[in-house]
């Protein structure tokens, strides 16, 4: 039995089925079911009232069949009886003229009656139609993340065309007389006679639900190599800040993000990548996101600070970050060069390196690299948690308007690819006189390929490891290169010499984590009264 037949469905009070998994649902979906059950009434009605109607036509055919029956009966009648009849005072003959007459206008004005209401209950059913179409597709405008003024535009645009179709009405040839029948000009709407998917299917088919991020990031509940944090069991979704915070701690969310370890976020093979899908309305000034670690005094030691600000010099993101209170130089990028961040939902990807942290955004299956912040601060040693705040308001108390639809937090290789032009990137250089960089290898897609590519490296370099022969070697997953450390600086130099014609291999330059790493080094030496291999900065 595949996936997809044994997954549990629910039955909604419409009689719509969605599976099991995808609740708790949002609020903007229970409208949408609700929307769903109200067209559903509507359709029925339409049908009854359509019954109603040819059954009263049939019975008003046969009415008028029958006196046409009548009529005829005593037209032979009297034609065989001429002769009485002319001899029946003249009285008798204006009498039954007169309620011959009488009658026929009483069924004139009784069709007349009948044809005026079946006129009005029919522009009623239409106007339900109309009425229940536009609530439709407001919410849909409203899923996809139009806003709200938009809406309004759109409908008030709509609602004129109506008005004037309504005022271009043409008269009927009128068949009785009185007043004039006029029907409403018919629009050509063929374009609804196409076969569509029905609201439910959207949430079921390829569609991704607002709160949800895409398939192809392979971020779902049950991926293997991460989970989802928020939201989780009793959590109100989406999360959005109060309107009137204390500060940005009041009302506030925080995630913790376990069992990061900084030795292994150069490999990609420990928990190194957060996801966020959100949505800033367009009327938002800002909103911001905290990564910080564990001891942070309340967020006044912050290791990443992502704050785009919409009306700031064009729109600006900032990205800073902070130590005992103070903020740092931050590194500004114009929104106007990013993807869509207020105005649509959005998937922001935060990725933790050896070299900082590198921000992406996600949109319809395209990922741009929008900027790296490099490590101010050293990133704590060993198996530990992070922070993950979304603050209520600006230092100043101004609140944030945003909302928060899910958090996933796992591993994902390196998606850093060419960081040429990439805005924070390269900001330190400095070359690392024992690492290697060995590039245009053959990209590696599993487990088994990346241990045999250590293998090979770590046996064509042990001669350049000292007397042990020890070496270290770092290769990742999807990747066309690699990373070697030897022994010595003298060394490295014998094998840039002597393996050239093998590989294609350079210095490796030294990341902001490992330089921060060993300037703490040096002062504790030197507090101590030890000697260590100087440091060298540019």
């Amino acid at each position: 039995m595949s996936a997809s037949q044994s997954q549990e469905m629910v039955t909604h009070s419409s009689g719509a089925r969605y599976p099991k998994s995808i609740e708790p649902l949002t609020e903007n979906e229970h409208a949408l079911l609700d929307t769903y059950e109200l067209i559903k009434h509507y359709e029925k009605e339409a049908q009854r009232l359509k019954a109603e109607e040819a059954k009263r036509r049939l019975e008003e055919a046969n009415e008028r069949y029958q006196a046409k029956v009548r009529e005829r009966e005593r037209a032979e009648g009297r034609q065989n009886d001429d002769e009485n009849e002319a001899k029946e005072p003249s009285k008798r003959v204006d009498e039954e003229t007169v309620a011959r007459r009488k009658k026929k206008a009483e069924e004139i004005a009784r069709l007349r009656k009948d044809v005026s209401a079946a006129q009005e209950a029919k522009s009623q059913q239409q106007a339900e139609k109309q009425a229940a179409r536009r609530k439709e597709e407001d919410m849909r405008r409203q899923l996809l993340g139009e806003p709200k003024k938009d809406i309004d535009s759109k409908r008030k645009h709509e609602e004129e065309e109506d008005d004037s179709n309504t005022e271009d009405e043409d008269p009927v040839t009128q068949t009785f007389n009185g007043p004039s029948i006029k029907k409403k000009q018919r629009i050509d709407d063929s374009w609804d006679q196409k076969p569509k998917p029905s609201l439910i299917s959207n949430l079921t088919g390829n569609t991704t639900p607002v709160h949800d991020f895409s398939k192809d990031l392979g971020m779902s509940k049950g991926s293997l190599d991460g989970e989802v944090l928020y939201p989780g069991e009793g959590d109100v979704v989406p999360w959005e800040p109060p309107q009137k915070p204390m500060n940005f701690l009041d009302g506030c969310l925080q995630l913790e993000l376990p069992d990061f370890d900084s030795s292994l976020v150069s490999s990609g093979s420990g928990n190194n990548t957060v996801a966020i899908k959100f949505h800033a309305p367009n009327e938002s000034s800002r909103f911001s996101i905290n990564i910080a670690a564990q001891n942070n005094d309340n967020f006044n030691d912050i290791l990443l600070h992502f704050n785009p600000r919409h009306f700031q010099r064009g729109g600006q993101l900032v990205i800073n970050d902070r130590k005992e209170t103070r903020w740092g130089n931050d590194l500004s990028v114009p929104l106007s060069q990013l993807p869509l961040m207020f105005g649509a939902q959005s998937t922001l990807i935060i990725q933790i390196n050896s070299e900082g942290f590198d921000l992406f955004m996600q949109s319809e299956g395209n990922r741009v690299h929008c900027a790296r912040l490099e490590h101010r601060a050293d990133l704590p040693e060993g198996k530990v948690s992070l922070m993950l705040q979304f603050p209520s308001s600006d230092d100043y108390g101004n609140p944030e308007n945003w909302q928060v639809f899910r958090v996933w937090w796992g591993r994902k290789p390196i998606m850093a690819g060419d960081i040429s032009g990439v805005a924070g990137a390269n900001t330190y250089d400095s070359v690392h006189k024992k690492k290697l960089f060995i590039s245009g290898l053959s990209k590696l897609h599993m487990d088994p390929e990346v241990d045999l590519r250590r293998a090979e490296l770590e046996r064509a370099f042990r001669k350049y490891g000292g007397r042990q022969g020890l070496v270290t070697v770092s290769v990742q997953k999807n990747s066309t290169f690699a990373f070697v450390e030897v022994a010595t600086e003298q060394q490295a130099d014998l094998a840039l010499l002597e393996m050239k014609d093998r590989y294609k291999l350079n210095k490796a330059r030294r990341t902001k984590h490992e330089a921060l790493i060993e300037k703490r080094a040096a002062e504790e030496a030197a507090a101590s009264g030890k000697v260590t291999d100087t440091i060298d900065w540019d």
